[in-house]
């Protein structure tokens, strides 16, 4: 049997194209394209405007379309085109026609040319191939897009800024940065996307599938795969899609489309939507069969040439230096990316919350927050992770590897950032400066709390009463009150929600930290004192009780604390402010927990009961203080004369004492106390206030402690 008449008859393709790969059934097409495509001699008609050889006048005259004018206008869009075809087969797209069905899976297309490649993933076809990497292809267009990867060639430039492109589509994605139009429409509340993806993932908010649980028999809108997963979404993509399936439904098709993640990487974990992902992703990080392309100094392979040219920058010198800093960087992009840090620029936009980002990767990991996603799991403990460097990060916790040292004390870090936050220590370097008094700081934060001092606060959240730090500074400014608001107050953007007390957060994270709550769970346990904790942090900082660490210091009085959270309240205490204020008196305090307490005060309401006297308290730190009376331990002792204190403040304030050491000063008359109670004591001197009233004679008093002194006149005459 002839290979023609196999070819014909069988679908095989025997006959390839030496000089592009292309196969044909038959030696006769074969031929005709060979003619058509490479033999020059053969293309006798010539066009006049570029010169371009067509073996045939009708190829000529479908080629001299290209440099007509668009004379062809769409009624709907403006949109103009060469031809009355391709007019038809654009205003499609508005009418939602699709004459074109695939008598397999029944889906419809708009042009017979998108059916012939969507019958080609039926059949597995991939009639083009790479000469370089063999990869096979669907369309000749694709194999000459895949062909630059290999030759690095871009050949799209933008006319804003000159960057270069390698397609057409790249180009496409990146004027939609450039410009102000946002094309796609949310269909429920209207709000415009510049992207499809964006659209699709803020749909999510306003469709929330409800369905039975089979094992719980709960209403839920998450996915759950006790339920008859495969009958429900075919329900579920008839609604949405009027989409019909013939027999099972595949893996892919689900993921694509139900966003959920099938396909796992048996190497590292990763899960993907599609196989074809699984399967890039495979051939790219893990096949050193296909790492063709080799670095000629550390001799690491890559798939293509454009990740080693990629790669090679990190051998390079820093040639790219900071006009501000002086920093230098390797490439234009990184220095690009690193002065928006002094111009305070942000172009990436999130179109759910509107936070704005320096760099699209910064984005692309903040909108993991908004659907919970963390594709990068642990393989001990299977926690999830948003990205490929914190989950590497993490896996240094479970072995106990700290490869980064110190090249001052040698002491090692887990992480590279907790070396650099390290490295402040032994450097005399105060690169923060401000921009009113010039003094310098070690640390950015520490800056910014100065700043505090100069700059006064300019809004007030309503709910609350916390202020606002809206800075006027080009290079601080910070909308701390927007962000506030729309984590605290906004319940629009609250979609996750407590299944015990309906408590709503903006993320899920937020979500499953307060599910602890209720749960009662603490699993991190403390190896020294056996005390069990609901967060790793928290543990953390309840170990440097036993080792007596102290890493955060104050820049301005060098005073050390455990963690962060107890700096910033020391902090405050410099600047003098006090963000959260009373409803009732106008008083401001430190901290919302002081507020809450000080609200105890107006409201009478004592909750906190002791077991021994039964005297009751407003909160639950002035019980645990009471419950030192009734015990004879006094843990608590003096370093220079050995006596013994019930409580840590009583034994701070004695040993001063012996240091003389006065810290708080009078703002009226300068003199110097030992503590913050004897100056608030003394202060009331100052004033002409008197806002303790004695209740049987209405006298008044400065002091609390004149008005006790004064009722026991009362008392005395009453017994009497």
């Amino acid at each position: 049997m002839s290979k023609t008449h196999m070819g014909i008859n069988m679908e095989v393709k025997l006959f390839e194209c030496k000089t592009c790969g292309k196969r044909f059934k038959a030696s006769e097409y074969l031929r005709k394209h060979d003619s058509r495509m490479h033999d020059s001699s053969k293309k006798i008609h010539r066009c006049k405007v570029c010169e371009k050889g067509f073996v045939t006048i009708s190829e000529l005259k479908q080629h001299l379309v290209r440099h007509e004018k668009k004379t062809h206008r769409c009624i709907v869009c403006q949109k103009q085109f060469r031809s009355l075809p391709e007019l038809k087969l654009h205003t499609r797209s508005h009418t939602g026609e699709k004459p074109y069905r695939c008598d397999i899976c029944e889906k419809q297309y708009r042009s017979r040319g998108q059916l012939k490649i969507h019958l080609l993933s039926h059949t597995g076809e991939k009639p083009y191939k790479c000469p370089i990497c063999d990869k096979g292809l669907k369309t000749s267009c694709s194999a000459k897009s895949h062909m630059s990867i290999h030759t690095g060639e871009k050949r799209h430039i933008c006319k804003v800024c000159e960057k270069p492109f390698r397609t057409s589509s790249d180009l496409r994605q990146h004027m939609v940065v450039q410009s102000e139009k946002k094309p796609y429409k949310c269909e429920f509340c209207e709000k415009s996307f510049k992207y499809r993806n964006t659209v699709k993932s803020h749909m999510k908010i306003h469709i929330k599938p409800q369905r039975q649980c089979n094992l719980t028999t709960e209403f839920t809108d998450k996915f759950c795969f006790f339920t008859d997963t495969v009958s429900f979404i075919k329900n579920y993509l008839k609604r949405l899609n009027n989409f019909v399936f013939r027999g099972k439904m595949s893996k892919t098709h689900m993921g694509i489309n139900m966003e959920v993640k099938l396909f796992e990487c048996k190497t590292c974990g990763k899960k993907f939507k599609a196989l074809e992902y699984l399967r890039k992703h495979d051939s790219r990080m893990h096949d050193s069969s296909k790492k063709i392309h080799r670095c000629k100094v550390c001799e690491k392979g890559f798939v293509t040439i454009s990740e080693l040219k990629q790669h090679l920058v990190r051998h390079e010198k820093k040639t790219h230096r900071c006009i501000v800093c002086q920093k230098q960087f390797r490439s234009l992009p990184e220095l690009k990316l690193h002065t928006r840090t002094h111009t305070g620029e942000k172009p990436y936009r999130c179109d759910i919350c509107e936070k704005q980002y320096r760099s699209r990767g910064q984005l692309k990991i903040h909108l993991l927050s908004h659907t919970g996603e963390k594709p990068y799991k642990c393989p001990i403990c299977d926690k999830g992770f948003k990205t490929s460097c914190s989950a590497k990060s993490h896996m240094s916790i479970h072995t106990g590897e700290k490869r980064h040292i110190c090249k001052v004390c040698e002491k090692p870090f887990r992480t590279y950032s907790i070396l650099k936050q390290h490295m402040v220590v032994h450097s005399d370097e105060k690169p923060h400066q401000c921009e009113f008094c010039e003094k310098s700081f070690k640390s950015r934060n520490t800056l910014k709390s100065h700043m505090k001092i100069h700059i006064k606060p300019q809004s007030q959240c309503l709910f609350r009463g916390k202020v606002s730090k809206m800075y006027t500074n080009k290079n601080m400014e910070l909308g701390y009150l927007g962000t506030h608001d729309s984590s605290m107050h906004d319940s629009s953007k609250k979609i996750h929600y407590c299944k015990v007390c309906e408590k709503g957060f903006v993320t899920l994270q937020n979500e499953k930290r307060h599910m602890l709550i209720h749960s009662g769970e603490k699993p991190h346990r403390c190896n020294v004192c056996e005390k069990q904790f609901r967060t790793l942090p928290e543990l953390k900082s309840h170990t440097r009780t036993h080792t007596g660490e102290k890493p955060y210091r104050c820049d301005i009085c060098e005073k050390r604390y455990r963690n962060q959270w107890h700096l910033k309240i020391h902090l405050l205490s410099h600047t003098g402010e006090k963000p959260y204020k009373c409803k009732c008196c106008d008083k401001r305090f430190v901290t919302s927990y002081n507020a809450t307490r000080h609200m105890s005060t107006h409201t009478g309401q004592k909750r906190h009961i002791c077991e021994v006297c039964e005297k009751t308290f407003p909160t639950l730190w002035h019980m645990k203080r009471h419950m030192v009376v009734h015990s004879d331990e006094k843990p608590h002792k003096c370093k220079f004369c050995e006596k013994t204190f019930t409580r840590l403040d009583n034994a701070k304030t004695h040993m001063k004492l012996h240091t003389n050491k006065k810290t708080y000063r009078c703002n009226v008359c300068e003199k110097v106390f030992n503590t913050a109670r004897e100056v608030k004591h003394h202060v009331v001197l100052h004033e002409d206030k008197k806002s303790f009233q004695c209740e049987i004679c209405e006298k008044r008093f400065q002091k609390a402690g004149n008005l006790k002194r004064h009722l026991t006149v009362h008392k005395k005459t009453i017994t009497h």
